[in-house]
């Protein structure tokens, strides 16, 4: 019995291993997309819920800010999952300091997350400038974003109205574009 349990820890450390859904580290940023924004602990439906941020927040007087999601930094991606950190509410033209309103770091579905494509950039079938690509059209901010499927460093993989592609030039800024 003795040296069946190294045995077992040790296939039970293979299987755990082996388990662990694969991460690719990412620096982006986005926002969240939905009427809410479902944080989750792990990268799972089933996972715990950490948070449930609403699309606006109300100011300490009641009213909504001017319609903004709440945005986030993107940090990892994992099977159509995206670790966020730093979710934040604010007003593009008011001068108060961003409103933080999740600390810690959970998980969203790549179907609430938002962001929006710059015109004269280019599409690319993998994240490498090498990829083949062809270039996005010139009022790219009008293109629809499905979901995001994967991010690694500052490259970002949508599915949008124009198909599925890698861009590096994410933008998170709701109200203006990126040219």
């Amino acid at each position: 019995m003795k040296r069946s349990i190294p045995a077992l820890l040790a296939l039970l450390a293979c299987t755990a291993a082996t388990t662990a859904p694969r991460q690719t580290a990412c620096d982006t940023r986005g926002w969240g997309a939905t009427a809410k924004t479902v944080v989750l602990a792990d990268p799972s439906p089933g996972a715990r819920v950490l948070a449930i941020i609403p699309r606006r927040a109300a100011t300490e007087r009641g009213e909504d800010i001017n319609g903004t999601f709440p945005e986030f930094d993107i940090k990892a991606a994992s099977n159509g999952w995206f670790r966020i950190v730093h979710v934040t509410f604010g007003d593009y033209g008011d001068p108060a300091p961003l409103r933080p309103v999740f600390a810690g770091q959970g998980w969203v579905h790549g179907s609430q997350i938002g962001g929006q494509l710059c015109g004269g950039e280019r599409f690319y079938a993998g994240p490498s400038e090498r990829a083949h690509s062809r270039p996005l059209p010139a009022a790219a901010d009008e293109v629809k974003i499905r979901r995001l499927l994967d991010c690694q460093g500052n490259w970002v993989k949508v599915d949008a109205d124009i198909g599925i592609g890698w861009v590096r030039s994410f933008s998170n800024n709701q109200v203006t574009t990126c040219a």
